[in-house]
């Protein structure tokens, strides 16, 4: 340890305790990101002690990869906004017809393709409505199909720069070694290799995966999230105590357990009644609960039955009820909050049954749990709430139903896309520009609302890689490498396959930019102590922190699918390490294939 400096100390302490943080999720990915650039620059308060100069400790903002990155969310909810996905599911089901593995391949072949372009999560999460629709037309499971489709799209998002935030990250980074003469990944630049990578995990998930995840039936939401309710209209009696009191002082749910969904007064039917509606002899009241926490009620406060019906039966005759389940996405203002704080019922006049989270679902005591990326909840309620809530920028909103929606603008949405790669591929010296006219004429063109482009951003992925970048910079000068330099191995492939495998093992437990981060410039400075082009090792760091197989947690695209494919932490473990073993192996040809180390 003599031969150490403070600076090497340090910073090596400091990488610890961030990874131990990103590792146990003791804090927020951002908030570690903010703690860690805090701590880079406190030592510069002190003379002789300085890691890295507070000038240069916000560099990282000023990387135009971020601006570009911040336009992709919002091209990216444009999308959204405009139908891509309902568009995407009527024609799918013209070109596939009623044939299962035509719709596998097809939509393993469209996803993989359009993530190139697409950031990969948004791409994922517009592709699950896509499959639930085609699933029910089918009548297959549609988890059969999730999972594969979030693989393909972290495989076909290497493609491009744009692809992935991966990529945008990598591409920060090597911006910011100007000292190096290091250019940024070019739009295009992995193409060829990625094209390998897609179409070798397309053809190992259409084959491999009917096997590993099964091929058992589908099954129903009621039966998915073990819901045992049942709706009840019960008629109120001069006798029963409760009229002439408002609805909130009844404390039925306090008591009970029971939601009053409805009230029925001459005739006419109040959804989702306000609390201080005062009940009146010969109401019917329309209540939601478990069946004896219902016949309690009617025997306690002598109520009437009038109609009643299992949950999963169907929709009750006068609440007119649809049931749907809604995703939390990577950017919703409702993270961190409770299933109490968000009060749906009161905000879109729908009810939460039960709650999802890495494949465990709860009916119970589930009001008090802080909500997170990719939990699910099944909701309940009129279908005009259901409508309104599907309009929530920041929720996906996975509905039953078939319904015909109308998108005047997709069409307006597409061409702009496509004049945005149209762009980059004529020119990508000054990337930012282009993407910054596509995103004034999706405004222009009102294919999303100025309130939503703020939404749409996810700011905690911005300030992850802004933040960070100085520690990938403090890494590679505080020259650490150099004690690591007799340790290397003598063939630059074994040196590749070491930084790729430690990467994708790194990504399995943090997170893609996380690992992209701080690999990146440990890569570059592996690659001129090997006296190597450091462009092999970059790419094995670019391709294996995108590859998040074995784990449901390293890449918001697999957290998103784990709660309405119902998969378990094994699903992950089995597919993922068939696929990453593969796609090691192809690497170990490929990336030298086009990217030598040693270039003429």
């Amino acid at each position: 340890m003599n031969d150490f400096t403070f600076q090497q100390i340090y910073v090596l302490l400091l990488l610890g305790f961030a990874l131990v943080l990103f590792v146990t999720s003791w804090m927020r990915f951002d908030l570690v990101a903010i703690a860690v650039l805090t701590l880079l620059v406190v030592p510069s308060l002190f003379e002789g002690w300085e890691v890295i100069d507070p000038g240069d400790a916000l560099a990282g903002f000023s990387e135009q990869a971020i601006l570009v990155l911040a336009c992709l969310f919002v091209i990216a909810r444009a999308l959204q906004r405009t139908g891509f996905s309902d568009s995407v599911a009527a024609q799918l089901q013209r070109l596939t017809g009623r044939s299962e593995n035509r719709l596998f391949g097809v939509l393993l072949a469209l996803v993989g393709s359009l993530s190139a372009f697409v950031n990969n999560t948004a791409m994922t999460a517009m592709s699950i409505p896509v499959v639930l629709r085609c699933c029910n037309r089918l009548g297959i499971n549609p988890s059969r199909i999730y999972l594969p489709l979030a693989y393909v799209s972290l495989v076909g998002g290497g493609l491009t720069l744009i692809g992935t935030t991966t990529n945008i990250a990598v591409s920060s980074v090597l911006e910011g070694q100007r000292d190096l003469a290091t250019p940024p990944l070019g739009m295009f630049e992995m193409m060829p290799a990625g094209l390998i990578f897609l179409v070798i995990a397309g053809v190992c998930l259409y084959f491999v995966s009917p096997f590993l995840l099964g091929r058992k039936g589908g099954e129903s939401l009621f039966g998915k999230y073990n819901v045992k309710e049942f709706l009840s209209e019960i008629l109120v009696k001069a006798d029963s105590g409760v009229v002439g009191r408002p609805l909130q002082e009844l404390h039925f749910g306090h008591d009970y357990d029971i939601t009053i969904m409805g009230l029925v007064r001459d005739g006419k039917t109040h959804f989702s009644p306000p609390p201080t509606m005062v009940v009146r002899d010969g109401d019917v009241l329309m209540v939601q609960g478990g069946v004896e926490n219902i016949i309690s009620l009617r025997k306690e406060k002598r109520m009437q039955l009038v109609n009643e019906l299992r949950v999963e039966q169907g929709t009750m005759r006068s609440l007119d009820l649809f049931m749907a389940e809604v995703v939390l996405l990577p950017n919703s203002s409702f993270l961190g909050m409770t299933v109490r704080d968000i009060d749906l019922r009161d905000h879109y006049g729908v009810t939460i049954l039960a709650f999802s989270r890495r494949g465990l679902q709860r009916v119970e005591n589930m009001a008090d749990i802080p909500l997170e990326v990719g939990d699910t909840l099944l909701i309940q309620g009129h279908l005009s709430g259901i409508d309104r809530l599907r309009r929530h920028p920041n929720l996906l909103v996975l509905e039953t139903l078939d319904r015909p929606l109308t998108h005047g603008r997709l069409p307006v949405a597409l061409t702009i896309l496509g004049l945005l790669i149209l762009m980059c591929s004529i020119q990508s010296e000054v990337l930012f520009l282009n993407f910054l006219l596509a995103v004034l004429l999706l405004i222009a063109t009102r294919c999303i609302r100025l309130a939503d482009v703020y939404q749409s951003i996810d700011w905690r992925i911005l300030v992850l890689i802004g933040a960070l970048f100085p520690l990938g910079q403090a890494v590679e000068q505080c020259g650490v490498i150099d004690h690591v330099r007799p340790l290397l191995p003598d063939s630059p492939l074994l040196l590749l396959a070491a930084i790729y495998l430690v990467t994708f093992f790194l990504t399995q437990v943090v997170s893609n930019v996380v690992s992209a981060v701080v690999m990146t410039p440990i890569a570059l400075a592996l690659s001129a102590a090997m006296d190597v082009d450091h462009r092999p090792l970059i790419m094995g760091v670019a391709f294996s922190a995108s590859f998040s197989f074995i784990t449901p947690y390293g890449h918001q695209a697999c957290t998103l699918v784990m709660g309405p494919g119902n998969y378990r932490s094994a699903d992950y473990l089995k597919l993922g390490a068939v696929l990453g073993v593969l796609l090691f192996l192809m690497a170990l040809w490929v990336i030298p294939l086009f990217f030598p180390f040693h270039p003429s």
